[in-house]
């Protein structure tokens, strides 16, 4: 008995809808089960329960020729070559669904967040593959598709490496439908699912009309290969060793200039002002992120900073304490700390200490940072 595929057949449907699970889903489990079993087709649920991104189907078969073979005949079977054939998956799974849609030439594919090649830095793949695969393996950016108008790609702009793809992936294929969710990362199935139930929206997709579902949507225009990359190496700078790539400004301002409402180019733009050394153009963008925005902590903390430098302590302290009400850490702590002690403030100053030594996730370097702060200050 196979463990990684799971078939639903159903008398009196020709359709099949092929769904593939995301990552680290666990052997005999499958992503959106609950959510499509009662679809009007059969369903065949499969799982690289390995997270072998489906390279080589599932750990039940040799290799994807195999997979590839076995998914035929199952098709075949189920719908008699009367029914229609979708996949459907979400990160892992949305490059499966899109790879196998491709083999398979299928009649619709819905894709959550895929990666147009392996091993994106930052992106998903790179986790289980980073020893096998160098960056940029499997493209799957110029895949043939039955019906190209039919395939839609839903991703996150928040989420960098998801951005680059979606660009990619229309760039490749102006004909496949791309929507970027504004300000989202990576889970864009959770976005959804706050809209309008995941089950309703899937079954809407494959057997309706699906345009009228977006309505609703915080939907952000897509971007230029250019400036896809532009963003992407900055990101990979600055989240990987802390570099401000200048190299990048023009593409970033760009960016910003055109799309006001989304958070992360006005951030991006805000980190090279400060890198130029100009402080109130870099606040102005910072402020710009979280109208964009408003949970956008990485902006607000820098904001902090930005205030603290510039010694305006009032403003300094009311995005601290916003800060503190979305996500009270060690690090907003010392930042609300060293604002109190700024004012004269002991009293507030020993206040935040003892609060955020109450935490249970502190490290002992932390706890004694704190300890000596307090012993300080009598």
């Amino acid at each position: 008995m196979m463990e990684s595929i799971k078939i639903l057949e159903k008398s009196g449907y020709d359709d099949v809808v092929i769904v593939f699970s995301a990552r680290k889903q666990d052997k005999g489990k499958f992503t959106f089960y609950k959510q499509v079993i009662d679809f009007p087709a059969s369903i065949i649920f499969v799982n690289d329960y390995g997270t072998e991104w489906y390279l080589k189907g599932t750990p039940d078969f040799q290799c994807s020729i195999e997979f590839i073979n076995y998914l035929n005949a199952e098709v075949h079977k189920l719908t008699q070559g009367r029914g229609k054939v979708f996949t459907f998956g979400s990160s892992m799974g949305a490059y499966a669904a899109l790879v196998y849609g491709s083999i398979l030439q299928v009649d619709k594919i819905l894709a959550f967040g895929p990666e147009v090649e392996l091993c994106i830095p930052l992106g998903r793949s790179i986790e289980s593959l980073k020893n096998k695969f160098s960056e940029g393996a499997c493209n799957i950016a110029n895949l043939h598709y039955k019906h190209p108008d039919n395939v839609l790609i839903i991703s996150g702009n928040n989420d960098i490496p998801d951005l680059y793809s979606a660009t990619i992936f229309k760039e490749s294929n102006s004909k496949i439908d791309v929507k970027l969710i504004n300000n989202y990362t990576h889970v864009v199935a959770k976005y959804i699912q706050e809209k309008i139930p995941i089950k309703d929206f899937v079954l809407q997709y494959f057997f309706g009309s699906y345009e009228n579902l977006f309505k609703t949507f915080n939907l952000a225009s897509l971007v230029t290969k250019e400036q896809a990359i532009s963003i992407k190496k900055f990101n990979e700078a600055f989240t990987i060793n802390k570099r401000i790539l200048l190299s990048e400004k023009e593409n970033i301002l760009q960016v910003a200039t055109l799309q006001k409402n989304w958070s992360m180019p006005q951030y991006y733009m805000a980190l090279i002002y400060e890198k130029e050394n100009n402080i109130d153009l870099s606040i102005q963008y910072l402020v710009n992120s979280l109208s964009a925005q408003k949970n956008l902590n990485r902006a607000r903390f820098k904001l902090v900073q930005l205030y603290l430098k510039s010694n305006l302590l009032d403003k300094a302290l009311e995005e601290a304490t916003i800060l503190k009400g979305y996500n009270f850490t060690y690090s907003v702590a010392m930042l609300l700390a060293e604002i109190y002690l700024k004012r004269e403030d002991i009293s507030s100053y020993k206040e935040v200490l003892v609060e955020i030594r109450k935490a249970s996730t502190l490290k002992e370097k932390e706890l004694e940072s704190i300890d000596r702060k307090l012993l300080e200050v009598g």
